[in-house]
């Protein structure tokens, strides 16, 4: 079957999400107790009023009335110090909530530079989510671009159907294989000459030890090392040609997986 694999981007961003909303919810919990136990009438509390539905007027419009929140319920002082928090960490400071004395100053100002470090990380994750979506956009579309190029020829040529959807087929999991392969390719290439010797020659050992005539496994270590540092992985669809006889070549082919078949 089909494995769906998340992105570590994605993977990144949904956490940092997650540890934002959970920062965000305790920093709004700390401010809150702060200001209960620094004394409500001298705390950020008393910087603030909100109105409060008292009852109906006689027109049937809700009565409101205006209510410092050293006087509002639970709730309110609970919203509004969450409210505080949010504000403060994704730096919108609407400074309708303010500091009412020096430590409450000291507590804002270390939220504020936790703020900015936060979405600093959340903009770089972003940008690594659509650079990284925006490379798998463009390989799909050329992939489509390929299968339908190859889909008109086929019905200009009256190819019958069984076929055509063997030819898609075949298009889709070279497209599938080179991408596998251009990760491998590439993460080996970022590795200095030695650790990507001991790399390869981790993945290969036993494809070095099967090989014919045991050509590899007899050399010295020094020149297995040489070879498996210069090796470049390579994935072959099922029918694909890989070496045509009377043909010159200039490579020295290792076959770790699978099977080849010598056709006459």
């Amino acid at each position: 079957g089909r494995m769906d694999v998340i992105s570590p981007s994605v993977s990144s961003l949904v956490m940092l999400i997650y540890f934002i909303s959970f920062g965000v919810n305790l920093l709004g919990c700390m401010w809150y107790m702060i200001a209960w136990f620094g004394g409500v009438e001298d705390s950020w509390l008393s910087t603030k009023s909100i109105l409060v539905h008292v009852g109906v007027l006689p027109d049937g419009e809700p009565e409101l009335e205006e209510t410092p929140l050293t006087e509002a319920d639970f709730y309110s002082q609970l919203v509004a110090s969450l409210y505080w928090a949010t504000t403060t960490v994704t730096t919108v400071g609407y400074g309708d909530i303010t500091p009412a004395n020096t430590f409450e100053m000291g507590v804002a100002i270390v939220v504020e530079f936790l703020g900015v470090l936060v979405f600093g990380l959340l903009i770089g994750i972003l940008s690594s989510v659509f650079l990284n979506n925006s490379r798998q956009a463009r390989s799909a579309q050329a992939l489509q671009d390929r299968i339908q190029e190859a889909n008109e020829w086929m019905v200009a040529r009256h190819l019958p159907k069984d076929l055509r959807k063997t030819v898609r087929t075949f298009y889709t999991d070279v497209w599938q294989r080179q991408v596998m392969t251009h990760h491998d390719a590439k993460m080996l290439e970022d590795l200095p000459f030695a650790l990507r010797s001991k790399v390869v020659m981790s993945i290969v050992k036993q494809s070095m030890e099967k090989s014919p005539q045991n050509l590899l496994r007899i050399m010295p270590p020094s020149v297995q090392e040489l070879l498996a540092a210069s090796m470049v992985p390579v994935t072959v669809c099922s029918g694909q040609d890989l070496i045509k006889e009377g043909r010159p070549t200039e490579h020295l082919w290792l076959l770790h997986s699978g099977e080849m078949a010598e056709l006459h």
